[in-house]
C-alpha cells in the first residue's frame, strides 16, 4: 500500500503493470489498508496536519504572526499580505491542489474497485467503505471549493468553481460551476448517507470501525453537510444535519466540561468532543516545530497579540471566566505562543490518540444556534449557551443581545473555539467580512483576498 502514503508517487501506479494494483484490492485486507493510506495522506502536512488546519489556512484568517526583523524573508509574513504571486506561497498554494486531488484520486480508485466486490462475511466493511470514500471525496472537494472558487451567491453560483474528479487519474479535469460543484458535494453525502442508514449495526461487527471518529463515519457525514448548507445559508437544511449530531440516539459526543478544556486538544483527538479526525503521530511536533520554537525564527507563528481583545478579558469575573484563553495561550518573552495542541517534549499519553480534530461538536451548535436565531431567537441563544457556559463563561440573556450582536458573537465565538483548527478564513469568507492584521491594517472583502489562483497546469491544460 506504500503508494497510497507517498506525497504523490503512488499515482504512477496508473502507468506500471497492473498486477500491483490488483494484489492490492485482492482481498478484504487490501481496501482496509487502502482506506488508512488514504487518511494517512489527509493527515499530512501539506493538508490537515498543517496547511488546512493550523498552518496556510489560519494564517489566511491573521490568526498568527511573525514579527522577525527580516520580515519579508518568512512565508508567513507574505501569506498574511495575501501576497499570492511569492514564489514560496506559490508552492504552499500548489501543495494544496495537487495534494488534495491526489487524495481524491486515490478515493476514487476505490470506488472503481469496490463496484465489483460484494459484501461477504469476511467482509462486512464493504457498503461502509464505499460510503467512506464518498465521504471523503466530498469533504476534500469542499475545501478546495471553498479556497479556490468565490463564495457561493446569486451572482457567483454560475462562475468557475473547480474540477470535480470522478476517476483515478493525473489528467485534468473538466471544470464545473460553483452551484454545480456543490451539488456533487451534496450528491456524493447523500450517497453515502444512504449507505450509512442501512449499516445501524456495523459497529459491532468490525474491528474496522472500532474508533469510529477516525473516519469519515455516518455522523461526520451529517457534519460536514451541516457545514456544506451553513456555507450556502441554506439554514434549515444545516439546522437539520447539525442537530441530527447533537440529538442523536446514544450520542457519544459530548461537551467538555470547563475544568478539562486544558487537555481536550493537547495533540490529541478531542473524546469526547471529536465527531471526525486522523491519526497523526506526528502532530505534536509539528506544531512543536511552529509554535513552541524559544527564539523567533523563521518557520515560528505567534498569536497575534490583541488576543486578550478578542476573548474580552477585562470582562473575567471569578463565574466568567474563559478557560479557553489561558488552555490555548501562553505569554512568553518571545510572544505569545498557541499551546493547544501540547508540547512534543512532555511524556505521550498512551491513553488518547495522537492527532487532530476536524470537525467537533460545538461547530454543530454553533451551525444550529445562527439558524434558528430568525425563528426563535430565545432558542438559538440557548445553543450558543450551551457552549460559552462548557467553556467557563456566564450564559447570555436574552435582553442583551439583538440580530446584530447575536451574529457577531457567533463568529467571535467560532474564531476564539476554532483557532488553530482551519475554519475562521471560510467564516470570514462567507460573511465577506473585511480581515484586519496585527497592526490594524485592514484588508477588503473580496476575491482578491478569498479566491486563491489555480496552480498554473491547471489554467494552462485544465477543461473550461
Amino acid at each position: 500500500m506504500s503508494f497510497l502514503l507517498g506525497s504523490c508517487d503512488w499515482l504512477d501506479v496508473e502507468t506500471k503493470n497492473k498486477v500491483e494494483e490488483d494484489e492490492m484490492f485482492s482481498d478484504p485486507q487490501g481496501y482496509r489498508d487502502a482506506m488508512w493510506g488514504i487518511y494517512a495522506s489527509m493527515a499530512g502536512e501539506k493538508l490537515y496536519g498543517n496547511y488546512l488546519s493550523f498552518g496556510f489556512v489560519d494564517q489566511l484568517a491573521q490568526l498568527f504572526i511573525n514579527k522577525r526583523s527580516e520580515a519579508t524573508e518568512t512565508v508567513l509574513n507574505q501569506v498574511v499580505k495575501y501576497n499570492y504571486e511569492a514564489e514560496d506561497v506559490k508552492d504552499e498554494i500548489d501543495a494544496i491542489w495537487l495534494n488534495a486531488y491526489n487524495v481524491i484520486a486515490a478515493a476514487n480508485k476505490v470506488l472503481e474497485k469496490i463496484n465489483d466486490v460484494e459484501k461477504s462475511s469476511d467482509f462486512p466493511e464493504r457498503d461502509v467503505i464505499e460510503a467512506e470514500a464518498l465521504g471523503i471525496r466530498a469533504m476534500l472537494h469542499f475545501d478546495l471549493l471553498r479556497l479556490f472558487a468565490p463564495a457561493y451567491g446569486e451572482s457567483t453560483k454560475n462562475s468557475d468553481g473547480i474540477p470535480y474528479s470522478y476517476d483515478f487519474s493525473k489528467e485534468n479535469k473538466t471544470m464545473y460551476s460553483v452551484e454545480q460543484v456543490y451539488n456533487n458535494i451534496l450528491s456524493d453525502l447523500t450517497a453515502a448517507q444512504r449507505i450509512y442508514a442501512n449499516q445501524k449495526a456495523f459497529e459491532t461487527k468490525s474491528n474496522y470501525f472500532k474508533k469510529q471518529f477516525l473516519h469519515i463515519n455516518q455522523q461526520a457525514v451529517w457534519a460536514i453537510k451541516a457545514r456544506v448548507f451553513h456555507s450556502i445559508s441554506e439554514s434549515d437544511s444545516a439546522f437539520y444535519y447539525a442537530s441530527r449530531v447533537v440529538n442523536m440516539e446514544n450520542n457519544s459526543y459530548v461537551l467538555a466540561s470547563a475544568e478539562n478544556i486544558a487537555e481536550l486538544n493537547n495533540g490529541y483527538i478531542a473524546a469526547p468532543e471529536c465527531i471526525f479526525g486522523l491519526y497523526s503521530n506526528q502532530m505534536k511536533e509539528r506544531a512543536s516545530t511552529i509554535f513552541y520554537q524559544r527564539g523567533v525564527g523563521a518557520q515560528t507563528s505567534f498569536v497575534r497579540q490583541d488576543y486578550k481583545t478578542i476573548f474580552d478579558v477585562n470582562s473575567f469575573t471569578a463565574s466568567n471566566t474563559d478557560y479557553r484563553y489561558t488552555a490555548y495561550f501562553e505569554k512568553r518573552t518571545t510572544g505569545i505562543h498557541l499551546i493547544k495542541f501540547g508540547n512534543y517534549t512532555e511524556t505521550i499519553d498512551d491513553s488518547r490518540i495522537e492527532g487532530m480534530n476536524l470537525i467537533r461538536i460545538p461547530e454543530m451548535y454553533y451551525i444550529m444556534a445562527e439558524a434558528a436565531y430568525s425563528k426563535n431567537s430565545v432558542e438559538a441563544l440557548g445553543y450558543l449557551n450551551t457552549v460559552l457556559e462548557s467553556r467557563g463563561l456566564a450564559a447570555i440573556a436574552p435582553e442583551d443581545v439583538n440580530e446584530g450582536s447575536f451574529k457577531e458573537m457567533l463568529f467571535n465565538e467560532r474564531q476564539k473555539e476554532l483557532w488553530g483548527e482551519g475554519q475562521i478564513f471560510y467564516e470570514y469568507k462567507r460573511l465577506n467580512k473585511n480581515l484586519y492584521n496585527d497592526d490594524g491594517e485592514e484588508f477588503v472583502a473580496g476575491d482578491k483576498i478569498f479566491v486563491l489562483p489555480l496552480p498554473a497546469d491547471e489554467i494552462e491544460y485544465g477543461n473550461r
